[in-house]
């Protein structure tokens, strides 16, 4: 297993959620998805699907993308072919 550290500053998952909620409602925000490991961010997961947000979960912890790459890439690829879909309200 390989150590990976990256020095990088911390940023609440639920600021993130709330800043490009933010961003959205003021019509300045790319669409976006929430993909989740696990339900350790349950309140945010929460909020993305209020916001009408692609989301997926996937059973795992926090470094999931780590241990299971494909099954974590297939998810992503997954949410953007839902974004590049256009949904009937816009």
């Amino acid at each position: 297993m390989r150590l990976v550290v990256l020095p990088s500053p911390l940023l609440p998952t639920s600021a993130y959620v709330d800043l490009v909620a933010a961003l959205q409602r003021e019509g300045t925000a790319a669409r976006v998805a929430y993909l989740a490991f696990g339900d350790t961010y349950a309140a945010e997961q929460r909020c993305a699907r209020e916001l009408r947000w692609p989301t997926r979960t996937l059973d795992g912890a926090h470094l999931l993308f780590l241990y299971e790459p494909e099954q974590v890439s297939a998810a992503i690829l997954g949410l953007l072919r839902e974004l590049e879909t256009p949904r009937p309200y816009e």
